[in-house]
């Protein structure tokens, strides 16, 4: 869905708020962001993205953050568009989006996200089967 509008990944910064694998983020770089910045707090994922970074060869364009993206969210530079895929469980969309500083929040969730302040405009939703993505702009 992303990919799909205006060319807004090319030359992006990017952020990957709860990496994991990095996928998304790396998927922004293979399709010409300039720069991606992950956040996992898991040690043993943190290793297994730190290798897919340097195995896929964008380690000059990458920067890991070891932590909780919750207690980091306040201290992240701003970015262009910001990967929110936390675990299903996840319950502070409001806190989190209230936080960040982007102008594009893709979220990833198993419900509808609606943030608790008028800053953010929906710009799609699609569901994949029990998956909820939806795509805000910064107004």
């Amino acid at each position: 869905m992303l990919f799909s509008m205006d060319d807004v990944v090319a030359g992006a910064t990017v952020l990957d708020a709860f990496a994991g694998t990095g996928a998304l983020g790396l998927e922004a770089l293979s399709r010409g962001a300039s720069h991606a910045s992950f956040v996992e707090q898991h040690r043993d994922t943190l290793s297994l993205l730190r290798r897919n970074i340097e195995t896929l060869g964008f380690a000059p364009q990458a920067r890991v953050i070891a932590g909780d993206t919750m207690r980091l969210a306040a201290t992240l530079a701003p970015v262009d568009i910001a990967f929110l895929d936390p675990p299903y469980d996840f319950d502070r969309w409001g806190e989190l989006l209230a936080l960040l500083r982007a102008r594009i929040a893709v979220i990833e969730s198993n419900r509808r996200v609606v943030p608790s302040d008028d800053r953010w405009e929906l710009a799609r939703e699609r569901r994949y089967g029990s998956t909820v993505v939806q795509i805000y702009t910064a107004r």
